[in-house]
């Protein structure tokens, strides 16, 4: 009996390649598609901060407009006995809005009418908001 393997790595590398492209063919839908004018109007909830025992606060995020990946909005929140409101103009990656402010980076999810994430910065903390 003869048996030749001359083919064999050629044979083993285009299984290896099948496997790989039926392997991701299942493979998990990646972030969520959102209709970006659907985030437009007012998104209200709290704030915690991370790094202070029981300091928490209310948090609105106001959008005022959605021009391809630019949100163009304002944040309100209550922050150490002190109100804080800017403007911002932020980027849409997928489903994530990120506003970066003065003293913080905020990512947030996008997930129908709910938004999580955090702050991090000067600013920290998880956020919850509800659309409005």
């Amino acid at each position: 009996m003869n048996l030749s393997f001359e083919g064999a790595p050629r044979v083993a590398l285009l299984l290896v390649i099948l496997l790989l492209v039926l392997g991701h063919g299942s493979a998990p839908a990646l972030a969520q598609a959102i209709d970006p004018q659907s985030l437009v109007g007012e998104w209200i909830g709290q704030w915690s901060n991370t790094s202070r025992a029981q300091a928490s606060g209310p948090y609105n995020l106001l959008i005022s407009k959605v021009d391809g990946d630019k949100v163009t909005g304002r944040v309100e929140r209550s922050a150490f006995q002190k109100n804080t409101s800017f403007a911002f103009v932020g980027t849409l990656e997928g489903n994530k809005l990120i506003i970066v402010s003065p003293d913080s980076k905020t990512e947030l999810e996008i997930s129908g009418n709910q938004m999580r994430g955090g702050a991090f910065g000067t600013y920290r903390g998880t956020i919850t908001l509800n659309k409005r």
